[in-house]
């Protein structure tokens, strides 16, 4: 269900029937298993931005696997845990992570947790407002990925850079590209991505309706998939997304929720928000 959830969009409801189950665990007589519900749990809490709750999930995957002595969790634990630190603005642990990761992989190889990792490190730089950095990162646009979700992602990634360095007409062409097949479509992190990379764009013309319109709809596919994470990258990379959201009274609530789980108070108070400290 948790994997299926991370490609169908409904991870907030597969997140809260799995956590109930995490006691099992203890019954549980298979360490593959064991590691394989925590890395799903711990990908689909990512996803909804309950980053300190992966984290220390991504802590038990890797005792459990330690324990175990099993080295294929490993490396995707560390990907996760990249992902938790930069969700929660730990921007250094987060490089560390993707560090490990890096020379892990190049030890065997796998083309796919490369690219993965690379797709995370653009997000990384992109959060850091490091445009160039991302842009140069990703050249090669993933021509070698075999796996159309992960294709996408990658291009998406690269598209939110482009978006925010200016440079909108190439952002559109690759969201286009990253959306082209119903196979590329099935990645959660695209379906989000791509309205964020259209409401970086219209935020840095002058046409307020089209700004608010476009961000309500990057907003509304984080709302509907589950997939926060992909909206928090864009709101890091363009603040100025925040700043249309709280204007709507609807989502001020929300917005202040998010906030407070990815520990943003600063930009939170700036907004006006009033957010609980975690």
């Amino acid at each position: 269900r948790l994997m299926r959830a991370a490609r169908a969009g409904d991870v907030s409801q597969a997140v809260e029937a799995a956590l109930p189950k995490l006691h099992l665990v203890n019954r549980a007589t298979d360490p593959l298993g064991v590691t394989a519900y925590f890395h799903t749990l711990a990908t689909a809490l990512n996803l909804t931005a309950r980053y300190a709750e992966a984290m220390e999930l991504i802590e038990q995957q890797l005792s459990f696997a330690s324990q175990y002595r099993l080295d294929f969790p490993i490396v995707h634990a560390r990907l996760n845990r990249a992902i938790s630190q930069l969700g929660l603005g730990d921007f250094q642990e987060s490089a560390h992570a993707l560090d490990e990761v890096g020379q892990q992989v190049a030890a065997s190889g796998d083309a796919y947790l490369e690219a993965t990792r690379r797709a995370i490190e653009c997000r990384l730089l992109t959060a850091k407002r490091q445009f160039m950095d991302a842009i140069a990162l990703t050249e090669d646009e993933g021509e070698t990925i075999s796996s159309p979700p992960l294709r996408a992602e990658y291009l998406s990634c690269r598209a939110l850079a482009l978006a925010c360095h200016g440079e909108s007409g190439a952002a559109r062409r690759l969201v286009q590209r990253a959306m082209a097949t119903r196979a590329s479509r099935s990645s959660i992190e695209a379906r989000v991505l791509s309205p964020c990379v259209e409401a970086v764009i219209a935020l840095q013309g002058s046409d307020e309706p089209r700004q608010r319109r476009a961000t309500l709809k990057g907003w509304h596919a984080a709302l509907e998939s589950g997939n926060f994470d992909s909206f928090v990258c864009s709101y890091r990379a363009e603040p100025q997304m925040l700043g249309v959201l709280v204007q709507e009274q609807a989502c001020r609530a929300e917005v202040g929720e998010l906030l407070a789980r990815t520990r943003d108070h600063e930009i939170a108070k700036q907004l006006g928000l009033l957010v609980r400290r975690t």
